[in-house]
């Protein structure tokens, strides 16, 4: 017997994010996301999981990620994050060092994506990790915390930028202006210090995984390895051990680059959930947020035998039409007949992506349940070799 149940807020309210609850037999309990509100972590966390998995930081999908680990008690054992993460807290912990706005800034920003993977990358090869020991991670985020409180007090510097910054600013990821870098920087920030805060008070084990890793020329098939062969892997992304090897170069825009990297849909973690320990014939998959552009390199090394033996996946992207996950859609179109989908939150007025309306029968969303409770869930469960049954079905006509 398999269960995947998806929670969400109630219809109404900002709680439109995800939260599965994923439990084989009496195996072990298996939460990815948070959803956006306490209601939702808490109602994942009375699950009793043993791994959360954070697939990145979009608001509805870890603003309940704190209640949830407070919530599971003591038998939560392990938090999985994507390493961008965590490389921003280091870079943040070591900005009281460097200027934190500098007035020169290069005409052209550098690209932060490439100079990140190619470090992960030379670390993970080098057999030399020694610069990847020495400091705690609650160490680091005390310091990243101090640093977020002299960002607040510099927000307000007086005078607005040079001249010569004017232009400048906007090519930097978009950014308008100092205020609006040390803004973002301040808001994920915190959110991200408060998750991994909270696991190291509670002794979790932190693990982190890089779609750079994955992505990179020889690595190893990332569906099939990566976490927990034969219960939970990631999908897209390999365990990124050495991560404070990485180094950025010092100035704040480079922070701020590195906070729109931990939100990024292309970095998104999508969770493989095994129904047989050695089996991925009758595997679940949560895509999350994931536009599957990394599908198309993975895809080549098996991902589409997986795709091919689907009993149930999450919608991408809350099933919306969106053409950004075209690639996801395009895979799910090998999946089996038997295969079952549930669309997890979503925003009220967004319009269904063609291919979820014609799964019919085979689909159901917590959009249409109803609004009396502060949480929704829909629930695919049965043995494997049959398939599994949606409860509640779909109650509207959409």
């Amino acid at each position: 017997m398999v269960t995947l149940t998806a929670v969400v807020g109630a219809l109404g309210q900002k709680g439109h994010g995800e939260c599965w609850v994923w439990q084989r037999d009496n195996d072990r309990v298996i939460c990815v996301d948070a959803g956006r509100t306490l209601h939702v972590g808490v109602a994942g966390g009375r699950h009793r999981p043993q791994i959360l998995i954070l697939s990145h930081d979009d608001h509805d999908h870890i603003g309940g990620a704190v209640d949830l680990i407070r919530a599971a008690g003591v038998s939560l054992e392990q938090l999985w994050v994507p390493v961008e993460w965590a490389i921003l807290i280091k870079h943040l912990a070591d900005a009281p060092d460097v200027d934190l706005l500098p007035d020169d800034l290069p005409q052209t920003p550098p690209r932060i994506e490439t100079l990140v993977a190619t470090q992960l990358v030379a670390a993970e090869d080098s057999g030399d990790h020694v610069a990847t020991y020495g400091v705690e991670l609650h160490d680091l985020l005390v310091a990243a915390e101090t640093t977020l409180a002299d960002l607040a007090a510099e927000r307000d510097r007086e005078g607005p930028p040079e001249a010569s910054s004017e232009g400048v600013w906007r090519r930097w990821y978009g950014a308008a202006s100092r205020q609006e870098i040390v803004d973002r920087v301040r808001k994920r920030a915190t959110r991200l210090i408060a998750i991994l805060g909270e696991a190291c008070r509670r002794s979790l084990t932190i693990r982190y995984f890089s779609i750079d890793l994955a992505l990179r020329v020889g690595a190893k098939r990332s569906w099939l390895t990566a976490g927990i062969p034969g219960r939970v892997t990631i999908a897209n992304a390999n365990e990124a051990p050495f991560w404070q090897a990485v180094q950025i170069p010092p100035g704040i825009p480079y922070t701020y680059a590195l906070s729109r990297l931990t939100v990024q849909n292309r970095r998104a973690l999508s969770t493989l959930l095994w129904s047989h320990s050695r089996d991925t014939t009758q595997a679940v998959i949560v895509w999350s947020d994931s536009d599957g552009n990394w599908l198309n390199t993975l895809s080549p090394r098996g991902f589409t035998h997986v795709a091919g033996s689907l009993l149930a996946s999450s919608a991408p992207h809350h099933a919306s039409d969106n053409a950004a996950h075209a690639r996801v859609w395009q895979e799910l179109a090998g999946a089996p007949q038997r295969m079952v989908m549930i669309c997890a939150g979503g925003q009220g007025n967004q319009p269904y992506a063609a291919e979820y309306l014609v799964l019919a029968s085979r689909r159901s969303c917590t959009r249409c349940r109803g609004h009396a409770t502060p949480c929704q869930q829909v629930t695919a469960h049965g043995g494997t070799g049959a398939g599994l049954t949606l409860q509640p079905p779909c109650a509207a006509s959409h």
